[in-house]
């Protein structure tokens, strides 16, 4: 399995930097929350791999703005 642990980290920074309750807060934290579901629910890999891309996309548009 994928060591997801350096994206965990990096994620958490920049939901702390950013503020938790902010919209680049809870992307960040929702993409921590799918990497956590795929570790556990391999069953349910294929739909958390579009979330977590999804997830991505949009943490990047706000990013960027």
């Amino acid at each position: 399995m994928t060591d997801f642990n350096d994206t965990r980290s990096m994620l958490r920074k920049l939901a702390r930097a950013h503020g938790a309750h902010t919209a680049i807060g809870r992307a960040a934290n929702n993409i921590i929350e799918l990497i956590d579901n795929y570790a556990s629910h391999p069953e349910w890999r294929g739909g958390i791999l579009a979330r977590i891309d999804h997830q991505h996309k949009h943490l990047g548009r706000l990013l960027s703005q």
